[in-house]
C-alpha cells in the first residue's frame, strides 16, 4: 500500500501474519514488492538519489532549527510564521527573510539582520563616516587637509609621474621646445629642435622626357627644366604642333597630326586611322548646303 498524506506506511492486505500461517508466494511476493517500492521512495542517508518533490520539515525553533547539522543542532533554519523564516547560530537568531511585498517597491526590506538590539536591512541602512583621508600613493601627488572628520577639503599638490598618466615635470620648457622621452627612456623631458644643413640639391626628370640643368646646387642657384614631356606623364610628346592640324592619339607615343590638305577635304576613316581627302562625288552626301543669316530674332 502507498503511504498516507502524513507519510505513514501500512503493509498490504494479509499482514500481519498470524503464527503458524504457511508462507505463500502470493502473500510473500506482494508484501516484499510493496516494501521494496516504499524503500525506493525513501530518501537515502548517503545521498543516493534525490528528492522528487519539495523536502518538508517541521517548523523548528530558534534552539532546535528545522534544518540543522548533526554536529551542531542549535544552528540552522527554522519557520516562525507565514512569510517569516529565520537562521539561528548556537540558539541565537541572526537573520530573517520576510514577505515585505506590502511595502512600496523600492522601499521593501525582505532580508534583515539582528544587530543585537534591533532588526536592520544591510542593503539599505546608512552607515556613519567618522573620518576620511586621501593618499597620493606612488603617483607623485601629495595631499593636505586630511583626515576630514566632520567637513573640509582635501587638496592635491605635487607632480603626477608618467607611470600614472602625468609627465613628471613641474614646469613647461622654453618656447618652441618639444616634449620627448629622454636618452635613457626613463622619463619625459623638453628638448630643443635643432635645424639641419642642406649641402646639395639636384633635380631629375626621370622618365618624363624632361631634362634639367643647373644642378646640383650646393649653395644657391636655379635648376632649369627642358625637354619634351611624354604622353605617359600628361604631355603630347611633340616639340611643335602645326597650325590647324587635327591631332590623333597614338598610345603612349607622341601625338600624330593630320593636315587639312586641299580645299573641301574631309576626314575619312579607313578603319584604323584618319586621313584628309576629297569627298566622294564632290561633296559629302552629294550636296553642299550653304546657310546664310542676316538680321535678328
Amino acid at each position: 500500500m502507498a503511504r498516507d498524506a502524513s507519510g505513514n506506511y501500512t503493509l498490504p492486505a494479509g499482514n500481519p501474519v498470524a503464527g503458524g500461517t504457511t508462507i505463500t508466494a502470493t502473500w510473500g511476493n506482494t508484501t516484499m514488492l510493496d516494501v521494496g517500492t516504499e524503500l525506493t521512495a525513501s530518501l537515502d542517508r548517503s545521498g543516493q538519489g534525490g528528492m522528487l518533490a519539495g523536502l518538508k520539515g517541521f517548523a523548528g525553533s530558534v534552539s532546535l532549527p528545522s534544518f540543522t547539522f548533526s554536529s551542531e543542532i542549535s544552528s540552522g533554519m527554522y519557520y516562525v510564521g507565514t512569510g517569516d523564516f529565520r537562521m539561528s547560530v548556537l540558539g541565537t537568531t541572526t537573520t530573517k527573510w520576510i514577505d515585505d511585498t506590502g511595502t512600496p517597491a523600492g522601499s521593501q526590506k525582505p532580508f534583515l539582520i539582528w544587530n543585537g538590539t534591533t532588526w536592520e536591512a544591510p542593503l539599505t541602512s546608512a552607515g556613519t563616516v567618522t573620518s576620511i583621508d586621501v593618499s597620493g600613493g606612488t603617483t607623485g601627488l601629495t595631499t593636505t587637509g586630511g583626515p576630514v572628520t566632520t567637513s573640509g577639503t582635501i587638496t592635491f599638490a605635487g607632480t603626477l609621474v608618467a607611470a600614472n598618466g602625468g609627465t613628471g615635470l613641474a614646469a613647461l620648457g622654453t618656447a618652441n621646445q618639444v616634449l620627448a622621452v629622454n636618452a635613457g627612456a626613463t622619463a619625459l623631458e623638453y628638448q630643443s629642435v635643432t635645424t639641419g644643413t642642406v649641402t646639395s640639391v639636384n633635380v631629375s626628370g626621370g622618365a618624363t622626357g624632361l631634362t634639367t640643368s643647373g644642378g646640383p646646387i650646393t649653395s644657391s642657384g636655379t635648376v632649369t627644366l627642358a625637354g619634351t614631356l611624354g604622353v605617359a606623364n600628361g604631355g603630347t610628346g611633340a616639340t611643335t604642333l602645326t597650325a590647324n592640324n587635327v591631332l590623333l592619339g597614338n598610345g603612349t607615343s607622341a601625338l600624330q597630326a593630320v593636315a587639312p590638305g586641299a580645299l573641301g577635304n574631309i576626314l575619312t576613316s579607313d578603319g584604323a586611322t584618319w586621313t584628309s581627302g576629297a569627298a566622294s562625288g564632290g561633296s559629302p552626301g552629294g550636296a553642299i548646303f550653304t546657310l546664310q543669316y542676316s538680321g535678328g530674332f
